[in-house]
């Protein structure tokens, strides 16, 4: 803002607009634009570069783990997901899953897909938690903190699995 008031930017006098002052009024002007508003001095909008404008040779890859998937499960939803992130521009999708899922329908589309590695977690073992002792049902998930939890995970995707991509998503 400082730069628009400078007495650097030259004035003329604007005769357009009438003025009882005896100082009149004055225009702020550049090589682009002008106007009687010295916070309307602009420069004109510059488009922004696009990859084909632009010379760098620099190649970034880029991945995304997801965590351990286990029990019945949408495989069709996952295969959505993974999708969506490869449009993102992420070059590898990473799903760990537990042994039961690999019979259930869409795995196979799954892991022939050439963008996701599936990787199978043998160390994470599933324990039924309860709510209360009331609770009749319950939900599984994998036994924390141990082998194989949500913390194995993010330390397999960062130092073993996605360690040779410059960013890793968790």
């Amino acid at each position: 803002m400082a730069a628009l008031f400078s007495p650097q930017l030259p004035r003329i006098k604007d005769d357009s607009t009438a003025s009882s002052s005896s100082s009149g009024s004055y225009k702020y002007v550049d090589e682009f634009k002008e106007s009687h508003l010295p916070i309307a001095t602009t420069k004109e909008p510059q488009p922004h570069p696009t990859v084909s404008d632009t010379t760098s040779t620099i190649n970034i890859t880029a991945a995304v783990c997801h965590k351990t998937l286990f029990g019945n499960i949408d495989l069709k939803s996952i295969g959505k997901w993974a999708r969506y992130h490869y449009l993102l521009g992420f070059d590898r999708i990473f799903i760990g899953y537990l042994s039961d899922v690999q019979d259930l329908p869409g795995f196979a589309q799954l892991r022939e897909t050439p963008y996701i590695t599936m990787y199978e977690n043998k160390v994470g073992k599933l324990k039924l938690y309860k709510n209360s002792e009331d609770d009749t049902t319950g939900y599984l998930r994998i036994e924390r903190p141990g082998p194989g939890d949500q913390n194995w995970d993010i330390r397999h995707c960062l130092r073993v699995i996605g360690k040779p991509y410059d960013l890793v998503q968790i």
